[in-house]
C-alpha cells in the first residue's frame, strides 16, 4: 500500500507538515566533515538544538576495526571465484567506545580492582610496559566461546568488575557503508534538490533506511554502479543525472520485489520518496543542462570514500558531551587530521595517551573488543530469525487501491467545498469544513493501516534471545545478561552513550534484542 497519495493530498491542502527528523537522532550527522568551518558550523548547529549532554564525566575510549582511510577503487575486490565483493572496510563496523565515569571515586575503585585481578599482559613493543589487552581477556574462536570460557581470560572478573555504580559502558558504531556512502548520497540529493519540489520533506532518516536495505542485497552492484559515474567526486551534471536515473530504476524495481527490505515494507512510503526525490534530481540536471555554471556535487570531491574518522573523536568532544573530559587512544593518524582541520585550542576537554599508559584505556581495550563480538552475534540473528519474519502482506495491491480510492473522492470532496467558498466566500466555514475533511481522511487511513499492519518483532525477538541462550552454558548466560544490562544503564543514564551510525532498522531491532537478553 502507499499510503503517500493520502499525504501528498495533505500536503496539497496545507493541512499536514511533517515533523523534521533531527539528523541528530542516534548519533545522525549532518554533511561530511572537510573543513574547520564546517565542523564548528555543524557543532553550533548542534548545540543551538539544546541538546548536547550537561553530564560532567571522565570518558576513556579505544576502538576496533579502525581501517582509517578508504579509496573508491578498493572499495569492490574479486575473489578467487570471480564473484565480486565490497571491501572488509564496508562490510564490518568501526566502533569506539569505552568507560565512563560519573565520579572521580567510581574510577579510582576501577583502577584499583582493575590492577588487583592481575589480568594477562601482553609487552607494548612501542612503550617497553606491560599492559592487558582484549586478546589476553577474551579467549576463544567466537563471542560464544568466549563467553562460556569459566577459566583462561576471566571475562566474567571483567565485566563484573564494570557492574558498579556511577561506572558507564558506551559505544559508538559506525557502518562506513551507511554512514560515509548511503548517508551521504540521500543528503546530497536532498541538498541538491533544494525547495525545487515543495510539499514533500526528504529529511528524514528513513529515506537513508531505505535506500540501505536496497543497497546491501547487492553492495558490490551499487558501488560500481557510484564508481562508474565518478564517484566520490561526481560533479559532471549529466553523470549525476545518468546514476540517478540508473539507482531510481533499481529503487522502483526493488519495490515491487518481495524481496525487499524491511524498511520498504514497513513504510512504502519512504520507498515512494527515494525514488520521486532521484526523478527531481536527474530532471533538475536536465534543465540545468552541461553549459551552466551552476555546479552540483555528490562525494567528498577526491578519490577518498572516507578520508579518516576523525568525526567519531572530535564529535564526544565538541557535540555529544562538550562539558566531560574524554581520553583517547594514541591514534597519529587522527591527530594529525584533527590539528589540520581545527584551530589550535577548539578541543579543550579532550586529549590522547599511550594505552600502556593508562588502565582505564586498556579496559576500553576490552570492552570494546568483547562488544564487538557481542554485536556480531546480535546482528546476525537479527538478520536470520527476527528480519526474516516479515513479510508484505498479500492484500497490500488492494490496499493500494482502496487508498487511491479513498483520496479520489476526498479531493473530490474537497473541489465541492472550494467551489462552494468561491460562491459563499465565508473563510471560516471553509476551513472548519477542511478540518473536518482532513479529519475524516485520518481515520479512513489509519483503518487500512491498522489491516495492513505488520507483525510486531516481539515474538521473534524473543525466539532469538533464546536461541542465543541455548548455546551458552551457565556462565555465559550470565556474561551476555550482564553486557546486555550494562548497555541498557548506560542508555537509561544518556541516550547518547549507545550511539549507531547504520539504518534505523538495525538501531531499533538491535536494541530490542538487547533488551530480551538483559531481561532473559
Amino acid at each position: 500500500m502507499r499510503v503517500f497519495y493520502a499525504i501528498r493530498f495533505f500536503q496539497v491542502m496545507g493541512c499536514v507538515r511533517r515533523q523534521n527528523v533531527p539528523c541528530i537522532s542516534k548519533g545522525k550527522r549532518g554533511l561530511a566533515f572537510d573543513t574547520a568551518d564546517k565542523i564548528l558550523r555543524f557543532r553550533n548547529e548542534f548545540q543551538s538544538r539544546g541538546k548536547p549532554s550537561e553530564v560532567e564525566w571522565r570518558f576513556y575510549y579505544d576502538e576496533t576495526n579502525n581501517f582509517r582511510r578508504l579509496r573508491v577503487g578498493k572499495a569492490v575486490k574479486e575473489s578467487a571465484d570471480g564473484s565480486r565483493n565490497v571491501s572488509d572496510s564496508l562490510e564490518k563496523s568501526f566502533i569506539i567506545g569505552g568507560v565512563a565515569f560519573a565520579t572521580k571515586e567510581a574510577e579510582e575503585t576501577i583502577r584499583r580492582n582493575f590492577d588487583a585481578q592481575q589480568f594477562p599482559t601482553s609487552l607494548d613493543r612501542q612503550s617497553g610496559k606491560h599492559e592487558t589487552k582484549c586478546k589476553q581477556i577474551c579467549i576463544g574462536h567466537n563471542v560464544i566461546q568466549i563467553l562460556n570460557n569459566t577459566r583462561v581470560g576471566r571475562v566474567s572478573d571483567f565485566l563484573r568488575l564494570l557492574d558498579k555504580d556511577d561506572v558507564y559502558v558506551h559505544v559508538s558504531t559506525s557502518n562506513a557503508f551507511f554512514y560515509y556512502i548511503v548517508s551521504e548520497i540521500v543528503q546530497k540529493l536532498t541538498w541538491i534538490l533544494g525547495i525545487d519540489d515543495k510539499g514533500i520533506d526528504y529529511s528524514s532518516h528513513f529515506l537513508e533506511d531505505v535506500l540501505y536495505d536496497i543497497a546491501r542485497d547487492d553492495k558490490a552492484w551499487f558501488m560500481e554502479t557510484l564508481r562508474c559515474w565518478g564517484y566520490p567526486s561526481m560533479d559532471y551534471t549529466p553523470d549525476i543525472r545518468k546514476f540517478c536515473d540508473a539507482l531510481e530504476k533499481h529503487v522502483r524495481s526493488a519495490g515491487d520485489s518481495t524481496l525487499c527490505g524491511y524498511s520498504i515494507k514497513r513504510d512504502p512510503m519512504r520507498w515512494y520518496e527515494l525514488g520521486r526525490l532521484l526523478r527531481h534530481v536527474a530532471m533538475k540536471c536536465i534543465l540545468i543542462g552541461e553549459g551552466s555554471d551552476e555546479r552540483l556535487r555528490i562525494g567528498s570531491g577526491d578519490d577518498y570514500i572516507v578520508d579518516s574518522l576523525c568525526d567519531f573523536y572530535w564529535a564526544p568532544c565538541l557535540m555529544w558531551y562538550p562539558f566531560s573530559h574524554h581520553v583517547f587512544d594514541e591514534e597519529e593518524t587522527v591527530k594529525e587530521k584533527l590539528e589540520s582541520l581545527l584551530p589550535e585550542g577548539t578541543i579543550i576537554n579532550g586529549e590522547m595517551r599511550n594505552s600502556a599508559d593508562d588502565t582505564m584505556i586498556q579496559v576500553s581495550d576490552i570492552w570494546i573488543g568483547l562488544y564487538a563480538k557481542y554485536e556480531k552475534l546480535l546482528d546476525g540473528y537479527v538478520a536470520k530469525t527476527i528480519l526474516s519474519n516479515y513479510s508484505v502482506d498479500p492484500r497490500h495491491i488492494s490496499m493500494e487501491d482502496a487508498t487511491r480510492e479513498i483520496v479520489t473522492r476526498i479531493e473530490a470532496e474537497k473541489e465541492r467545498l472550494d467551489a462552494l467558498y468561491r460562491v459563499s466566500g465565508n473563510r471560516i466555514t471553509h476551513n472548519v469544513a477542511l478540518k473536518g475533511l482532513q479529519n475524516k481522511l485520518e481515520r479512513e487511513l489509519s483503518a487500512i493501516c491498522r489491516e495492513l499492519s505488520l507483525p510486531n518483532t516481539d515474538e521473534a525477538t524473543k525466539d532469538a534471545a533464546n536461541a542465543i541462550l541455548k548455546q551458552l552454558n551457565e556462565t555465559g548466560k550470565e556474561n551476555i545478561r550482564l553486557i546486555s544490562r550494562l548497555i541498557i544503564k548506560s542508555v537509561d543514564a544518556d541516550e547518547y552513550m549507545y550511539r549507531i551510525e547504520d539504518g534505523e532498522t538495525t538501531y531499533r531491532l538491535r536494541m530490542g534484542l538487547v533488551k530480551a537478553l538483559a531481561t532473559s
